[in-house]
């Protein structure tokens, strides 16, 4: 079972994450400034297609925002660490480098079996 000290360092380390997936979707999202020069057409197309790609970079994130979000509250609902597959205790090994994991070692490498 994760002691309160444990808890504390990984809620920490989520919470630095929030802060910076956030600064990195606002970076992305920011619209370039296509300016009025109209005779680089060129120019304003390669903004437009790193533009793009920006937006999809920024959903993945805001996938990861979600899942730190729903990771904090889980230790707000004192049900943080337990997979939500199998009911089983999730390693702090895991934890420490995915604090955001909703499954245990066990359930992931099954989710990962199925998915190939």
């Amino acid at each position: 079972m994760l002691n309160a000290e444990t808890i504390n360092q990984l809620k920490k380390k989520l919470e630095d994450e929030r802060t910076q997936v956030g600064l990195e979707i606002k970076e992305l999202e920011k619209m370039p400034d296509f300016g009025s020069d109209t005779d680089h057409f060129e120019e304003e197309t390669d903004q437009t297609e790193e533009y793009g790609a920006n937006l999809s970079m920024s959903e993945a994130l805001k996938e990861r925002l979600r899942e730190i979000e729903d990771a904090l509250d889980k230790i707000a609902n004192g049900k943080y660490g337990i997979c939500e597959k199998c009911g089983s205790e999730i390693d702090i090994e895991l934890l420490n480098v995915d604090p955001e994991s909703r499954l245990c070692r066990n359930c992931k490498k099954a989710e990962l079996s199925n998915s190939l």
